[in-house]
């Protein structure tokens, strides 16, 4: 599926900027825990409907280099200030409603993170305020 424009009065879509999922990349695989791929991709995908405005689009990238696979969901959204970017993987944090006042634990991203470095993997983000967001998932391949 691909759509460049959101759909007139549409929740923010899915723009799917990359190719098909090679299932062998080169002579490499991934070894993961498919539940906790989910749960992360699930999430992280979550918070880009949650945080963009409607007509918003969400691009899912990914790729791979010889030591690990990417996957990134980047949205044209409201964006993180700085200082809560900073602390975002800290209990604690403040959680802010969504575009349309969804609510949050704060959870999400921390449990991610925590998931994430059990299979070899990591989370990145970057986020600009009024500009969007991109959640970078890192995974080790193996050959």
């Amino acid at each position: 599926f691909i759509r460049r424009e959101p759909f007139p009065g549409a929740t923010p879509s899915l723009l799917i900027s990359a190719w098909e999922l090679p299932m062998a990349v080169d002579d490499s695989i991934i070894r993961s825990d498919k539940n906790i791929l989910e749960i992360v991709i699930r999430n992280v995908l979550a918070n880009a409907v949650k945080f963009s405005n409607t007509g918003g689009i969400i691009e899912i990238d990914f790729g791979y280099d010889k030591e690990k696979f990417f996957i990134s969901v980047i949205d044209n959204g409201i964006g993180i200030d700085h200082k809560t970017l900073n602390n975002l993987f800290n209990p604690g944090c403040i959680v802010r409603p969504g575009t349309k006042m969804e609510k949050g634990t704060g959870l999400g991203l921390i449990l991610c993170r925590e998931y994430l470095t059990k299979i070899d993997g990591e989370i990145s983000i970057e986020s600009e305020i009024n500009k969007g967001t991109k959640v970078s998932i890192k995974i080790k391949m193996e050959e």
